[in-house]
């Protein structure tokens, strides 16, 4: 699933999904991607959210301007307003409108790059827990990185049984986050 946001007005496309998936077939490669999504996703979360406070400075602003016009409007009409009047033609007002809208959507990047990041950080130690897991199957290193085939690395051919304890320590990692966070959360 591929989502869409935009950043500093650059649109950009991304996809959580297959950056979050590990190949169990391939581990020295998700190893070496990892540090380059994490600081993709990182750099991205750090421009939204200096994005998102300058939008928001700029939506106060808006919110001032549009609260002075429509008060020196009544004050010129001699219309009585209250102060619930003035905020709700305030925050009705087209251009506030606008202006709420992009900082919503910043504030909606600011969140799916946090949750990426979440994600990444769990993918990191499902692999250190899975090499852990081969390392202590009696799985080399060395034969889990080199194959002599063009420098590229990449597991050895895995057999079923194997595969089978790389997802359940898989599913073990992300059942221990969770209890971890409903635990701090409490």
């Amino acid at each position: 699933m591929a989502i869409k946001i935009t950043v500093e007005g650059k649109a950009r496309e991304l996809n959580p999904e297959k950056d979050v998936q590990i190949d169990p077939d391939n581990l020295n490669e998700e190893f070496i991607r990892l540090p380059t999504l994490l600081n993709k996703y990182g750099l991205l979360l750090e421009m939204s959210q200096a994005e998102s406070a300058a939008l928001k400075f700029d939506l106060d602003r808006v919110y001032a301007q549009e609260d002075h016009r429509i008060r020196t409007h009544a004050s010129t009409t001699n219309i009585k307003m209250t102060e619930k009047m003035v905020e709700n033609e305030v925050k009705t007002s087209e251009r506030f409108r606008e202006h709420n809208l992009k900082y919503l959507d910043a504030n909606r990047n600011v969140g799916m790059l946090k949750s990426m990041l979440n994600a990444l950080r769990s993918k990191q130690a499902c692999l250190i827990s899975i090499g852990a897991n081969l390392r202590s199957d009696g799985a080399s290193p060395r034969v889990m990185m080199a194959d002599g085939v063009g420098g590229s690395y990449r597991m050895p051919n895995v057999d079923a049984s194997t595969k089978e304890k790389i997802r359940e320590s898989r599913e073990d990692q992300v059942k221990k986050i969770i209890n971890t966070r409903k635990r701090t959360r409490k």
